[in-house]
C-alpha cells in the first residue's frame, strides 16, 4: 500500500512525533511505500530520511498518489484530503483539548478514532461527533526499542526520574522524593533538558513521573509509574488501576487530583516492585506495536476498499473545502509556537476562499498539482 502519514510537526521527540516515527518504521518495514506531510520539520524528519522514508513540508514534493491517508491533527489532514480528493482517509484524535485535534470535516474520512476515552469525549461534547462513529484505537509502543531493564527492581525505590512534559511540577516532585529518600533527576522539554535515550533512562530508573505516551514507554521498560504533570495528579499505576489507565491512555482522563506533597509522597511510598513487574508485562502484551501495525493493515484495506464504492460528489467536496478554509484561518493562533504553521497555512487558505465558485478547483491545481 501507498501510504500517507499527516501531523502537525516532525521534528521533535514528543507525543505523535514518536508515532509516526514508530509507524512509519514498521510499516515502511513491512513493504508499504510510506510518506509523512507535516508542514514544520527537523532532526526528527532527517532520521527518517536517513531510513529512505519520505518526509514533505509541501505536498507538492510527494512522489505518489496515496491509496490512504493516516491522518493526525486537522490542519495537515485537511490540506491532504484538498491535493488527493480521491483518496479515503482515516483520522486519529490524540488530544482531549488541543485545538488541532478538531476532526476536519471532509466526506472522504470513512473511519474515525480516538486514542483513549477522553479524546472521544471532547469528539462527541465538543465537536458533534456520534459516540457510534468513533472507535479506539489506543497508542503502542515499539517493544523492540523498548527491552525489559536488564535487572530487577529494587525492593524499595531508589532513583526517580522525572519526564513530565511541563515546567513547574519537578519542584514539589523533587521534594517528595528527597523526603522518601530517593535519588531524582528530571529531564525533558517541560524541563530544558530533552533526551534521545528515553528507554535506557526509564530502564535505570526505578520509578518515572510522567504520563500518556511516555507512560507507556517507562512501564514497559519495567519502571513504575507515578502520573503527574502540568495538568494534574494520577497517582502511581497499579495492577488495580492499570485497565483505568489504559483507557484514558494513562493521559489527562487520569489526572483528576492535585498534585500535593502529601500525595506525591504517599504514591512513592506505594510502591511495590512486584506490582510495577506485573503491570510492565500487561504493557509489553497488550501494547505491542506490531499488534497495531497488523490492526491498521486491516482498517487500511478496509477503508480502501469502501472508497472503491464511495460515489465522488464535487459539488460536497468544493463546499467542505470552503468550509474547511474559514475555519482552519480562525483557528490557527496567531502568536507562540504554532506562528510559523499559521502563516503558512494563511497564505494558502486566503487563496483558496478568495477563489470560491468557479475559480476554486484552479487555485487548487496552482496549490497542488
Amino acid at each position: 500500500m501507498k501510504i500517507l502519514i499527516t501531523n502537525i510537526r516532525l521534528a521533535l521527540r514528543t507525543g505523535t512525533e514518536i508515532v509516526v516515527r514508530d509507524l512509519a518504521r514498521r510499516l515502511s518495514e513491512r513493504q508499504h511505500e510510506v510518506a509523512i506531510y507535516a508542514p514544520t520539520i527537523g532532526p526528527l524528519a532527517e532520521e527518517l530520511k536517513d531510513l529512505r522514508i519520505c518526509v514533505v513540508d509541501d505536498l507538492l514534493k510527494l512522489r505518489f498518489t496515496p491509496d490512504i491517508i493516516h491522518g493526525h491533527h486537522a490542519p495537515n489532514t485537511g490540506e491532504a484530503i484538498i491535493a488527493f480528493p480521491n483518496t479515503p482517509a482515516i483520522w486519529i484524535c490524540h488530544s482531549a483539548s488541543a485545538w488541532f485535534d478538531a476532526p476536519p470535516r471532509f466526506s472522504q474520512i470513512l473511519r474515525i478514532f480516538a486514542v483513549d476515552e477522553a479524546c472521544k469525549a471532547r469528539l462527541v461534547k465538543s465537536d458533534g461527533v456520534s459516540a457510534d462513529d468513533i472507535e479506539i484505537l489506543h497508542n503502542a509502543v515499539d517493544l523492540r526499542r523498548i527491552r525489559p531493564r536488564p535487572f530487577p527492581l529494587p525492593f524499595k525505590p531508589l532513583r526517580a526520574l522525572s519526564l513530565v512534559k511541563h515546567s513547574g511540577p519537578e519542584v514539589i516532585i523533587a521534594e517528595a522524593c528527597r523526603r522518601t529518600g530517593v535519588q531524582f533527576e528530571a529531564y525533558g522539554h517541560g524541563v530544558g533538558k530533552p533526551i534521545d535515550n528515553v528507554e535506557q533512562r526509564c530502564a535505570e530508573a526505578d520509578i518515572v513521573f510522567t504520563t500518556a505516551r511516555t507512560a507507556l514507554e517507562a512501564m514497559a521498560s519495567g519502571a513504575a509509574v507515578v502520573l503527574m504533570d502540568g495538568r494534574g495528579f494520577g497517582g502511581l499505576v497499579t495492577t488495580h488501576n492499570y485497565d483505568l489507565g489504559r483507557s484514558f491512555n494513562f493521559g489527562v482522563g487520569m489526572l483528576v487530583q492535585q498534585p500535593t506533597l502529601t500525595a506525591l509522597t504517599d504514591a512513592v511510598s506505594a510502591y511495590s516492585a512486584e506490582d510495577a513487574e506485573s503491570v510492565s508485562r500487561r504493557v509489553r502484551q497488550d501494547a505491542d506495536l506490531d499488534r497495531t501495525i497488523l490492526q491498521l493493515e486491516d482498517i487500511y484495506a478496509s477503508v480502501i476498499q469502501s472508497g472503491t464504492r464511495r460515489v465522488f460528489d464535487p459539488d460536497v467536496f468544493r463546499s467542505e473545502q470552503i468550509q474547511f478554509c474559514r475555519t482552519y484561518v480562525n483557528k490557527l493562533e496567531p502568536m507562540g509556537q504554532w506562528a510559523e504553521e499559521r502563516s503558512q497555512y494563511q497564505s494558502r487558505y486566503e487563496q483558496l476562499e478568495r477563489s470560491r465558485s468557479v475559480r476554486f478547483a484552479k487555485a487548487l491545481r496552482r496549490l497542488f498539482g
